[in-house]
């Protein structure tokens, strides 16, 4: 039997829960005499980062967060097969190690790619699965989308040393596909542009009024989901505008004090998933929060976490770049000139149009996108078909 290691990380995060249980499930599917699972690795920094998180203390509910990383932590140890890679090694001896584990394919992705002096992970990483390694390796929706390109030109030639000896690679944004031809890496490498996982993800089927009932959320009043962790000001005028429309306005993400409800911490990626079909109206600032309003088909705007360095370290303008919406669906708040009535202008409008013209154009493109992953991932499995394990 072929034993296929997709290494990641686990985090207390729904929307990285849900990439990693697509690619797990989409794999797995597509190669049912395989034995696939995730390989759990964060470096000891990025683990300590994620424990402070998980404790740190909110307003009403103290111990949301900690809540959430249950919550999420129960679904990933009963829906997404895993292992874990615990280690203080270096980055040799961490891919000797993955190695020595006899895998026939190792497959790699999410936001891991990233070379930056900011980054929580160096360059080069376990991530990237080093040329002298003998099992076949493959990146599925991989980013680097915090790179920094005048840091990244000097790594270009190890960057290409190292990806040369994949078989086949998978990029979700613009920033890395530009450092796979930045570094030559398409030339010898088959490279392709392909949507997040998250987008044929298929949750478990939850019925909306069990769904709605749970919470005790009203089902006659139309929805804001605010999935916004960024500036109270800009919380507080945005719940302000939606309770004069009348609006129930729930998060179901991070806490956010000024929300009508906050489940967050009660719901699992499935329900998380499902709560984007009952909302009239999204203002989110999750990547994955923006692909389940796209594959919904439900209006919203998204909203810049952090500052990027350019608009091509973001990940969520990209995404909408992809739809065609990126001009007005997209909005960053820590621009000089933004400007709070315009910005609850154009939600108003982005709602207005929705129905009315921009939903017909992000369909089409959804379809398109999907079926380019169906077909890249008709590629996984015929490199995972002729793949062997390492010796």
């Amino acid at each position: 039997m072929n034993r296929v290691g997709i290494i990641t990380n686990i985090d207390a995060n729904h929307g990285s829960c849900i990439f990693n249980a697509s690619v797990c499930n989409l794999i797995q599917k597509m190669n049912p005499d395989s034995d696939v699972h995730i390989i759990d690795y964060l470096n000891p920094r990025w683990r300590l980062i994620e424990l402070v998180r998980s404790l740190k203390l909110n307003k009403n509910i103290p111990f949301y967060n900690l809540q959430r990383s249950i919550t999420l932590a129960r679904f990933v140890r009963n829906e997404v097969p895993s292992e874990s890679l615990l280690s203080f090694r270096n980055y040799e001896q961490l891919c000797k190690e993955l190695d020595s584990r006899h895998y026939s394919t190792l497959i790699t992705g999410k936001v891991v790619w990233d070379i930056s002096n900011d980054s929580p992970t160096k360059f080069p990483n376990v991530y990237w699965f080093s040329e002298k390694m003998l099992t076949q390796k493959i990146a599925y929706a991989v980013s680097g989308h915090r790179t920094n390109l005048d840091i990244f030109k000097e790594y270009k030639k190890r960057v290409f040393e190292i990806l040369a000896s994949y078989q086949l690679i998978g990029v979700r944004d613009d920033m890395t596909q530009i450092m796979m031809e930045e570094a030559g890496v398409d030339k010898v490498v088959p490279v392709y542009r392909i949507s997040d996982p998250a987008f044929l993800y298929n949750p478990k089927p939850i019925e909306p009024q069990e769904l709605l009932s749970k919470f005790k959320i009203p089902p006659d009043q139309p929805i804001l989901g605010l999935l916004y962790y960024g500036k109270e000001k800009i919380s507080h005028k945005i719940c302000e505008h939606y309770h004069n429309k009348g609006y129930l306005i729930i998060n179901f993400n991070m806490y956010n004090p000024y929300a009508d409800v906050n489940i967050g911490h009660r719901v699992n990626p499935d329900e998380w998933a499902a709560f984007f079909k009952q909302l009239t109206f999204c203002i989110t600032d999750r990547f994955h929060g923006s692909v389940f309003c796209l594959r919904n088909d439900i209006p919203f705007v998204a909203i810049e976490p952090y500052q990027p360095k350019t608009l091509l370290n973001s990940k969520i303008f990209s995404l909408l770049k992809d739809f065609g919406i990126e001009n007005i669906c997209y909005q960053n708040t820590y621009l000089p000139e933004f400007d709070l009535d315009h910005f609850l202008s154009t939600c108003d409008q982005v709602e207005f149009n929705w129905k009315r013209g921009l939903s017909v154009g992000v369909r089409s493109r959804l379809l398109a996108q999907n079926q380019s992953q169906r077909d890249f991932l008709k590629l996984v499995k015929k490199q995972i078909e002729l793949s062997h394990p390492a010796e």
